[in-house]
């Protein structure tokens, strides 16, 4: 116990940041935060991280689905998807494959 009134008045007016700082020592792996540089909450921690994981989880799978269709489609499996400038998820069709005519072509390569 201090002997000094004033130090003791100024630690009683210290806010308990216990609760806070346990809530931050189990909200993520600090180990793999600290070789990675990412800070990802432990699923249930942060509702609003959850949920916008499951929604890119949906569209990956939305994605993988309609290359699968358009692979399936065209009978081959040689479309991938392709970034092309600021046009992300192109599909990419070999030349040597015929697509419908109501594809939108963006480019070609030779």
């Amino acid at each position: 116990k201090f002997k000094s009134e004033k130090l003791l008045k100024l630690f009683e007016t210290i806010p308990n940041l216990t609760p806070m700082l346990l809530y931050f020592k189990e909200a993520f792996d600090h180990g793999k935060a600290e070789n990675e540089g990412n800070l990802i909450p432990y699923p249930g921690i942060d509702n609003d991280y959850d949920d916008i994981k499951t929604k890119l989880k949906d569209i990956d799978e939305k994605l993988a689905q309609h290359l699968a269709e358009a692979n399936n489609q065209l009978r081959t499996t040689k479309i991938i998807y392709k970034d092309v400038g600021k046009e992300i998820y192109q599909l990419e069709v070999p030349n040597s494959i015929k697509v419908p005519s109501d594809w939108k072509k963006l480019s070609r390569t030779q």
